[in-house]
């Protein structure tokens, strides 16, 4: 209901550009190849934020781009400890509840001071010590 708006103060309209080196330089017309001047093609996003943040435009992308560098540095973790980009899962309900799982073990393994060893290690250590991943799972607060 509206309740969930009662500490609306603030919303967004955010525009990404990103440039993409273009694949296909040339276009066709009149059934003949032509070159495109520029090699790099602009992808344009437009998303809108709703927030109870009190935040001028400028603190908001700052606010904006410290959550992308949150969910970039995770998917970074995500992607060398555990290999998320070479998953070729093609049911979308397999591959939401693998990532839903990489996700809950990298953060178990994070939250783990006994072994001191990356996170790789960890959980490596969890895959072959029985012990260990009980340790994990047990001990863990949630």
């Amino acid at each position: 209901g509206s309740e969930h708006f009662l500490k609306l103060n603030t919303i967004g309209k955010v525009v990404y550009e990103r440039k993409l080196a273009e694949t296909a330089p040339f276009t066709y017309k009149s059934g003949k190849r032509e070159i495109t001047k520029d090699p790099v093609r602009i992808e344009t996003e437009t998303r809108y934020f709703i927030t109870s943040l009190k935040r001028t435009p400028r603190g908001l992308l700052e606010q904006l781009r410290l959550q992308w560098g949150i969910e970039n540095k995770l998917h970074w973790s995500l992607d060398v400890n555990l290999g998320e980009d070479a998953n070729k899962t093609r049911n979308k309900v397999a591959a939401e509840n693998l990532a839903v799982a990489r996700k809950i073990a990298l953060n178990l393994v994070k939250q783990d001071k006994t072994l001191k060893v990356g996170l790789k290690s960890k959980l490596k250590q969890a895959a072959w010590d029985l012990n260990y991943l009980e340790q994990i799972l047990l001990k863990t607060k949630f």
